[in-house]
């Protein structure tokens, strides 16, 4: 929260006359560090700021999944110019290994068209 700026501003766009120029019930909250900012103009003062501050941390939340995907992106595009090869098949150990992500398979089942075994989650089977 110390980090929010709000802001209670006349609202816009929306009729209401005499009382839309007289209350100042539009609630903008604005993320410092990130300069995202969120508006909502309805008539409730109150429940503008709840509204506008659940809003904010939601795209706040998204803005820095979004950061972590853009840096888990970048690393793996290093390590991949990095390398000078992406696979080593080895036929004296029936294995296939797969450079960038470290995750070895049969080769028998590679050969096979199985290539996604190489790219499968251990833990949970999902590729």
């Amino acid at each position: 929260m110390k980090d929010i700026k709000i802001e209670c501003i006349k609202g816009n766009k929306h009729a209401g006359g005499t009382h839309r120029n007289c209350t100042n019930s539009c609630v903008r909250a604005t993320h410092i560090p990130t300069g995202l900012s969120v508006t909502i103009d309805e008539r409730n003062q109150h429940a503008n700021k709840k509204k506008a501050i659940k809003m904010l941390k939601q795209k706040i939340r998204e803005w820095k999944e979004d950061q972590r995907a853009i840096l888990r992106k970048e690393r793996r595009d290093t390590k991949i110019k990095e390398k000078k090869y992406i696979r080593t098949y080895n036929f004296k150990r029936n294995e296939v290994k797969d450079h960038r992500n470290g995750k070895t398979a049969p080769l028998d089942k590679v050969m096979a068209g199985q290539i996604d075994l190489l790219y499968e989650d251990q833990k949970s089977g999902k590729v």
